[in-house]
């Protein structure tokens, strides 16, 4: 409805204002972008807690 591809978004860095006081990963984790490859195993497996991600990055989840 807003013009978004099905393909879904690409985050890139341009090393713009907003990008150089941190690092991709950490302005992404910063801003609860969650990693393509998380995102898909929950929705394949349903049993992962997502808002876990949300809360402190997903280490509970990993056991860190």
């Amino acid at each position: 409805a807003e013009g978004i591809r099905r393909e879904g978004l690409i985050l890139h860095s341009d090393n713009g204002s907003p990008m150089r006081g941190a690092t991709m990963l950490a302005r992404a984790t910063q801003i609860a972008v969650i990693r393509q490859v998380v995102f898909k195993h929950w929705l394949l497996r349903r049993k992962m807690p997502i808002q876990a991600f949300f809360e402190d990055g997903g280490n509970a989840f990993i056991g860190r």
